[in-house]
């Protein structure tokens, strides 16, 4: 329960990976560009290390909050602007 943001994680041994992006016109991670297989870095310039420190920071996310992601998407650093949708 939450804001949605539209996209799974899962714990690789490297880091946090996107798992899965909704399909639907109203994904916040798809409108953004954000593709499976994106290592998590940061998100709003805090660490994304593991699954557990994601999940604290979408814990406190809230709907309409404007995220900065760092993804590396084959060996490549992007930034990445969404902003939290509701449920």
């Amino acid at each position: 329960v939450g804001p949605y943001v539209g996209m799974a994680v899962e714990q690789r041994e490297d880091g946090v990976y996107v798992a899965h992006v909704d399909k639907g016109r109203k994904s916040p991670a798809r409108k953004a560009g954000v593709k499976v297989g994106d290592r998590i870095a940061e998100w709003n310039k805090a660490p994304v290390a593991n699954t557990t420190r994601f999940n604290d920071i979408m814990s406190k996310a809230k709907s309409g909050d404007r995220v900065e992601l760092i993804v590396f998407r084959k060996g490549k650093r992007k930034r990445l602007k969404l902003t939290m949708g509701k449920t």
